[in-house]
């Protein structure tokens, strides 16, 4: 059974959930023709209504997951070419030819089309457009490509719908033409070396349309660059024998070209550029060829083929370095390539131990990571439009949008700020009598009778008790929705905070340390991460009858691990992250309490406050055995957390001590700072492609918050209570709780 793997180039995911990322084609083993959609989950959805006892040769895909494929109908002898949609739904192009569809390609931005074979009946090649509304169009400008051609091999089109042909002249020489989008075909001058016999194999285009042409004459090997105006300009290739062709071609949209093939019995790949500079490359062992080459626009590459009999392919760059991808020692042949933008590339041909198909994503490093092809005979074939910077959606799942924790350190630190801002409540004379006044017996008997009637004012009787050491355990639940790049993901966060401060009527000064984890887990699988958090603030407080102002000043450090998880096809490739960073954040709050009556009992306070995280995170590489591993630089970025709103206090005296409820209600706004996009890159190579470490969204939220403070009567014992606070909006949900316990002395 013959494969072919081809058109992998899928818009992004996040934009069209349903665009499949490739389409495979070519006969079953009852020799029907085949073909089906690789859908972003790996799984096939075969294209129904294929001819039987047929044959696809060729297909592709552009970025909107529209396919064109070609082949032949055996039973009739015809040539045979249809599209297929998003969704596999098939439609055969009306085409009428006796022979065979050898070659298609399909622009990367539109649904115009290429297709090109050969005509039995006039033993003469073949070439047409094909419409986006699905019509075949050969136009006046074919004639001459049909009529002077004895087969068309290979095809090629841009962006801006500029096609290249290669072919077998009818005079047996090279043949090469470019076509323009209104079907004029305009005839190459293959250079007198080399028209001697022979033909071109294969063809590349850039959006800029220059193109490269290569293949075999009588002579040898040989490569070219052409223009649009027929004119091309000789590769010294080093050609020595008859023997020697060149397989296949690639250009990037700088004018830098790969060649590929075989040159005096040997491997042999070279660089170009457009002035005939070569760089060729060295590999071992030797013996073989270059059956794929494929590039990028930042020039790396990537070449496959055979060597001494078994599977071969490695890594290029234009400097002349080589990469071996470790396949191991199968014996076989890469028949075709693809690289991504970001250096990932992939490989498919065929095992001849298992006589199966053999595919695998190849990371940077040039680790390979084997794909589940073993339903397959052959892959031919493997394509990405990156001469159009196009990359594949099965190089989109490879390659990250974002990396975590996101804001999760900020989140952690927040939580920790939200238990002292408890402690500044509990310590707020609205909530609090420091020291019991002087009794009679009247008023003894008056408090048994009434005792929620009367509460102290804390300013007129100073503490005897002025140092507090207390110790406050806290949890935090934050979930966030998916925003852009970045998934949704969730914070479980627990802690422990102890501090100790001195009070005086006024005034009050402390100091404390904590300890927070958090764990963030990342939606859609794609992984999880640890922060450890250790942190520590000097704060305080000046208080006065209707104005009281508090700050702290946070520093911490803390270490963070992360699992990513990215899922291509069925396969899982997980990579390992360890770093550490630093945080400082400032803390400040201006409130204005106001008794309601006269018994000192009730106080609204409205407040404002703002924490302003800060993080420094420190450099990592990633760890991880298929090689997609990431090297993050140093980042900054940091949270402005904005509250406004109201307090209100109730105060109660029992025989056994006093209670003080605290319900609060209030406005936040949290403000993302330099969040903006980094560049990265994958551990080896050269390529460096932009991730989201954050979303810039600004968050407004409501709160409610309620806190119980339990102060027994007897100061010897010591005081305790609890805080439950809730922030959210549709996307945004934080819920906290907290217990705290004192001791003054």
């Amino acid at each position: 059974m013959r494969i072919l793997l081809a058109g992998l180039a899928g818009m992004s995911a996040e934009v069209y959930a349903d665009i499949p990322t490739g389409i495979i084609g070519g006969n079953d083993l009852a020799g029907n023709a085949y073909a089906a959609l690789v859908l972003q989950s790996g799984a096939l959805a075969p294209v129904a209504g294929l001819p039987a006892g047929s044959d696809i040769n060729s297909t592709a895909m552009n970025l909107s997951g529209f396919s064109l494929i070609g082949g032949r109908d055996f039973n009739s002898g015809a040539g045979y070419a249809a599209t297929v949609s998003p969704t596999g739904t098939l439609t055969p192009l009306p085409l009428v030819l006796t022979g065979t569809i050898s070659n298609v390609a399909l622009s990367p931005s539109n649904n115009t089309g290429l297709i090109a074979g050969t005509n039995f009946t006039t033993m003469t090649g073949f070439a047409a457009f094909v419409l986006p509304d699905g019509t075949i169009s050969p136009a006046s400008g074919f004639a001459d490509v049909n009529a002077n051609t004895l087969a068309v091999d290979a095809v090629a089109i841009n962006c801006s719908n500029v096609g290249l042909i290669g072919a077998e002249g009818a005079d047996s020489n090279p043949y090469a033409a470019y076509v323009s989008t209104n079907g004029t075909v305009t005839p190459i001058t293959i250079p007198p070396q080399f028209d001697i016999g022979g033909s071109v194999a294969s063809v590349a285009i850039n959006k800029q349309g220059m193109g490269i042409i290569g293949g075999l004459t009588a002579a040898g090997a040989f490569a070219a660059y052409v223009t649009p105006n027929g004119s091309a300009v000789a590769l010294p290739i080093p050609s020595v024998s008859a023997n020697d062709f060149i397989n296949e071609v690639a250009i990037n949209n700088a004018g830098l070209s790969l060649i590929g093939g075989l040159v005096n019995l040997e491997l042999y790949a070279t660089y170009a550029t457009p002035q005939g500079v070569l760089t060729p490359l060295t590999f071992s062992p030797p013996n073989g060829f270059i059956f794929s080459v494929a590039l990028n626009s930042s020039g790396a590459g990537i070449v496959g083929g055979q060597a001494a009999g078994n599977i071969f392919a490695a890594l290029v760059q234009p400097n002349g370095s080589v990469t071996s991808i470790n396949t191991g020692t199968i014996t076989g042949q890469i028949n075709s390539v693809a690289i991504s933008e970001s250096g990932i590339g992939l490989i498919g041909g065929v095992d001849n131990d298992t006589a199966t198909a053999y595919a695998a994503l190849v990371a940077p490093n040039g680790a390979a990571t084997p794909l589940d092809v073993s339903a397959v005979g052959v892959i031919n074939g493997v394509d990405v439009s990156n001469k159009a910077s196009c990359t594949s959606c099965i190089f989109e799942e490879a390659t990250p949008k974002s990396i975590g924790p996101y804001l999760s350190v900020a989140y952690t630190q927040l939580a920790a700020s939200y238990v002292l801002d408890t402690h500044f409540i509990e310590k707020n004379c609205a909530c609090t009598r420091k020291k019991e006044p002087e009794k009679t017996e009247a008023t003894e008997e008056t408090e048994d009778l009434n005792p929620k009637t009367t509460c102290e004012n804390c300013r007129d009787k100073p503490t005897d008790k002025p140092n507090t050491i207390w110790v406050s355990p806290f949890g935090n639940m934050v979930h966030v929705q998916e925003r852009g790049k970045i998934p949704r993901y969730n914070n479980q966060i627990g802690g422990m905070f102890i501090g100790y401060d001195h009070q005086s009527s006024n005034y009050l000064v402390g100091a404390g340390v904590g300890y927070a984890f958090d764990y963030v887990s990342y939606g859609k699988g794609t992984g999880h991460g640890k922060i450890n958090d250790e942190m520590g603030c000097v704060y305080g407080s000046y208080d006065m009858e209707h104005f009281k102002i508090n700050a702290a000043l946070w520093g911490g450090f803390y270490q963070f691990r992360n699992i990513r998880h990215a899922k291509v096809c069925t396969i899982k490739i997980t990579s390992k992250g360890k770093t550490h960073g630093w945080t400082f954040s400032p803390h400040l709050e201006i409130s204005s309490p106001w008794n309601l009556g006269t018994n000192n009992c009730n106080t609204v306070e409205p407040f404002v406050k703002f924490d302003w995280v800060n993080d420094w995170q420190h450099r990592f590489t990633e760890t991880g055995k298929a090689g997609l591993n990431l090297k993050v630089h140093g980042l900054y970025y940091s949270l402005l957390q904005s509250e406004a709103g109201l307090r209100f206090y109730e105060k109660f005296a029992f025989g056994w001590g006093y209670l003080c409820l605290e319900e609060k209600i209030s406005y936040v706004n949290q403000a993302p700072f330099h969040v903006h996009s980094v560049r990265t890159s994958f551990v080896g190579a050269t390529s460096s492609f932009p991730i989201e470490i954050a979303s810039d969204r600004v968050e407004n939220l409501v709160a409610v918050q309620l806190m119980g403070s339990f102060t027994p009567r007897n100061g010897n014992y010591p005081y305790g209570g609890f805080t439950l606070q809730t922030m959210a909006n549709s996307s945004y949900q934080s819920y906290l709780a907290s217990l705290f316990l004192g001791m003054e002395f």
